[in-house]
């Protein structure tokens, strides 16, 4: 081995390849990968490709329930995943959480034009514009049963509770959500 002093002594050829730190690093983000993939649903999981060995140490690791033993196996995982090419599931992951994130966003815009369509009659004409297809006298009507089911409830002390037409509102607008943009 040379010494720093040396004059022929040369960092790169001394120091190749990554930091322990960099390596202890790269390890825990496979570990964490590892917790990740445990979370998506079967059948997601199963669409990925992956070596046989690393899907069975998944599915022992849905097995566990031992926080220790989890442990021990994450890292375990984390090591069958350093053969692995890591694009393949940080793709997988990336899609499931971007489908996720989309499931939301629909469930927040089907709340707010059923609060929009029961808080006056300018939410319905909201809602004649920007979906026309689906503004039909029934649901109209669905609209105005609703309000009246509210209103009868908060008049008869039960705090405007959400009855049926609530509910039934609520899947008339995800059906036109998520309708087809042409019809």
């Amino acid at each position: 081995m040379r010494r720093r002093k040396d004059p022929d002594f040369n960092p790169d050829e001394f120091f190749a390849g990554p930091s322990k730190s960099q390596l202890k690093r790269d390890m825990l983000e496979l570990q964490e990968m590892g917790t990740a993939l445990d979370q998506l649903p079967q059948d997601r999981l199963d669409a990925i490709e992956m070596s046989d060995s690393l899907r069975e140490a998944m599915a022992e690791l849905k097995r566990l329930k031992n926080g220790e033993a989890r442990r021990r196996h994450m890292q375990y995982i984390g090591k069958l995943l350093r053969d692995e090419d890591p694009e393949r599931f940080r793709r997988a992951l990336t899609e499931y959480k971007q489908g996720q994130n989309r499931a939301i966003q629909l469930l927040q815009e089907m709340e707010r034009w059923r609060q929009r369509l029961l808080a006056d009659e300018k939410g319905i004409v909201a809602w004649a514009e920007v979906y026309p297809a689906a503004d039909t006298p029934a649901f109209r009507k669905l609209v105005e049963r609703a309000r009246h089911e509210m209103a009868d409830d908060e008049e008869h002390g039960r705090g405007g509770s959400k009855g049926p037409c609530y509910r039934e509102l609520f899947q008339a607008v995800r059906d036109a959500l998520q309708a087809p943009k042409g019809g």
